[in-house]
């Protein structure tokens, strides 16, 4: 039996360029409700365009642009998409 197991990494560890997909959000109902907010939830695609030295990000999703902290970007789980 094949192990299907993908290993992810918090949004902070992705780099600029990349696209990743959305697999966990580890955070309570306040940051949950924040990234809703945004449209941003579990199985979405994202795009990192810049990074900042302390973690924070911005990122792209369907053409629109959010300005994520190092905090928040560290409670995200993300995979790489090929």
């Amino acid at each position: 039996m094949a192990n299907s197991y993908i290993p992810s990494h918090p949004l902070v560890l992705a780099g600029e360029g990349e696209v990743v997909k959305v697999v966990s959000l580890r955070g309570g109902h306040k940051f949950r409700g924040r990234l809703l907010s945004m449209g941003i939830n579990v199985e979405d695609t994202l795009v990192v365009v810049h990074k900042q030295p302390s973690g924070a990000v911005l990122i792209e999703k369907s053409g629109c642009r959010y300005g994520l902290g190092g905090g928040m970007a560290h409670k995200i789980n993300v995979i790489k998409v090929e």
